[in-house]
Parts: structure tokens; C-alpha cells; sequence
């Protein structure tokens, strides 16, 4: 049986899924990292989330992830190739 490109994106990054908002239509993403947005005077006037909607990596990924010839190693190498995840 192929393995799921929905499942395997939600065990292989749990940790880093979660929603933006309570009310965001386009559902949980997976956050990579964030950055504080300084003011002119180094007060902190914001903060930038560095992230990808767990549809759109899935529908970027899914041939790579659902190919059972490649293993775990294979499949992040390639999605580090295809610059889909921070390297």
C-alpha cells in the first residue's frame, strides 16, 4: 500500500504544524522559523513567520513522498532539492 503524502507530512513534521489562526481558511501550515521585525529604534514592531500550508507542501511533494522506492533519507534529500524545506 502507498504511503500517504498527507500522513507522511504530518508524522515527519508534527512538531512544526500548527494553525496561524484559529478562524484561517487555508488550514494548518507548517511553520519553519520565525524573525522579530525591528523598528529604527531596535523596539520590536512585529514578528515574520516563515511557513507553508500542509496542502500546498503536500500538493508540491506528493510524487516524491508516495514514491515507495525512495526511503526517508531519499524523500528529504529531494524536498531539500526542491528547496521545499529550509536546508
Amino acid at each position: 500500500m502507498p504511503r500517504s503524502a498527507e500522513s507522511w507530512v504530518r508524522t515527519q513534521f508534527a512538531g512544526k504544524i500548527r494553525k496561524l489562526s484559529p478562524t484561517d481558511p487555508e488550514g494548518d501550515t507548517i511553520v519553519w522559523g520565525q524573525e522579530d521585525k525591528l523598528g529604527s529604534d531596535g523596539e520590536v514592531i512585529g514578528t515574520a513567520i516563515h511557513h507553508t500550508y500542509v496542502a500546498d507542501f503536500v500538493k508540491a511533494a506528493k510524487d516524491i513522498i508516495e514514491d515507495e522506492t525512495a526511503d526517508a533519507g531519499a524523500v528529504h534529500a529531494e524536498l531539500k532539492a526542491r528547496e521545499l524545506v529550509p536546508g
